[in-house]
């Protein structure tokens, strides 16, 4: 261990101002300055004075009250900061978790004219059961639920007979980024003999099928 080493393992168990950790410093080098010229080794002035330990409690029972004080405020000062930081961690962490929308058209080159085409086609064939067509313009996630037992499932929630479909109605979307992911998501309410199915249809920047969902 040299001398500077040793020195700053004593400031690190001072609970003093940096300032006061400053004056510490200055006098304790000066001190073993003056014990090296008449020819102490590092270790022979570590017998005399102590361990770092020893010698900090010495000075931690000198401090004045307002030393002390100033200690306190300093530590509080950076354990907020720690939690600054960590809040600051967790808000850009939530920021780029939950989802951001936008304007169709904003990051996409996707327009209204081709999304909504792409929308009654995903609707045509839903109503024709035609799974292995969604399959092929869908995400490799989706393309496991894309079958008819699912769907079935999804239908069932709606309405036991549907029957033939009417009108599609007007068709509302909006970009939607959510974890460094663009999707482009759809909403269109489609009148049916029987019942009126607001479908949500998602798709991805390159316009494969995302999600669907019906209610």
């Amino acid at each position: 261990m040299n001398v500077e080493k040793y020195v700053n393992e004593i400031l690190k168990k001072v609970k003093c101002s940096r300032a006061k950790k400053t004056e510490i410093k200055k006098q304790l080098l000066a001190d073993m300055s003056m014990h090296m010229e008449h020819g102490e080794t590092i270790e022979q002035i570590r017998e005399t004075m102590g361990t770092p330990e020893e010698i900090a409690e010495e000075f931690n029972q000198n401090l004045s009250a307002e030393e002390k004080k100033a200690y306190k405020r300093g530590k509080n000062k950076k354990i907020i900061a720690a939690i600054v930081a960590v809040c600051c961690v967790l808000i850009a962490y939530a920021w780029w978790l939950f989802p951001k929308t936008g304007e169709l058209g904003e990051k996409t080159n996707v327009t209204q004219e081709v999304l909504e085409q792409e929308i009654e086609n995903v609707i045509v064939l839903l109503n024709q059961n035609d799974f292995e067509a969604l399959q092929k313009n869908a995400m490799e996630e989706m393309q496991s639920v894309l079958n008819q037992e699912a769907m079935d499932k999804a239908k069932a929630l709606v309405g036991e007979d549907w029957g033939q479909m009417q009108t599609i109605g007007t068709v509302y979307t909006q970009e939607v980024t959510q974890q460094g992911k663009l999707f482009v998501v759809s909403q269109v309410d489609v009148i049916y003999d029987n019942v009126d199915v607001i479908y949500t249809i998602s798709f991805d920047e390159n316009l494969q099928l995302a999600g669907i969902y019906m209610r």
